[in-house]
């Protein structure tokens, strides 16, 4: 969890080095098939969620920002997922990187969507905070 501006910064750094692998998975990495993962969609990954995780901050700097779990996803996409304490939120950048979706649950809500990387706007992204 972030709780102050140097906790943003280290997670990003943590998110940004523990993710380096995905971009060497190259297709058939898994010996089923699979889509490899490009470096130019995961740079773009990167570039997403810091700029969501530094507006989410600035935005709600008196709550805890839930830190995300940065994985390979479908198709040659990339994932991000925040759980926490019945929240729930999974962000997937695509592999031609010019579209994010979104799927959230709390309790007995949802909400979903798509948004275009290159143009997000961050308000219309629920905001991982407690």
């Amino acid at each position: 969890m972030i709780v102050n501006r140097n906790d943003l910064i280290r997670t990003i750094n943590n998110i940004i080095e523990n993710s380096k692998y995905i971009f060497k998975l190259q297709d058939n990495w898994d010996n089923e098939g699979s889509i490899g993962y490009s470096e130019d969609t995961w740079k773009k990954s990167i570039k997403f969620i810091i700029q969501y995780l530094e507006w989410v901050y600035s935005r709600y700097p008196e709550k805890i920002l839930i830190v995300p779990n940065m994985f390979y996803g479908k198709n040659g996409g990339i994932d991000f997922l925040w759980e926490d304490k019945g929240f729930k939120m999974l962000i997937r950048i695509d592999k031609n990187v010019s579209k994010g979706t979104f799927y959230a649950t709390y309790e007995n809500q949802s909400s979903e969507g798509t948004f275009n990387i290159d143009n997000f706007k961050p308000y219309m992204i629920p905001a991982p905070v407690v």
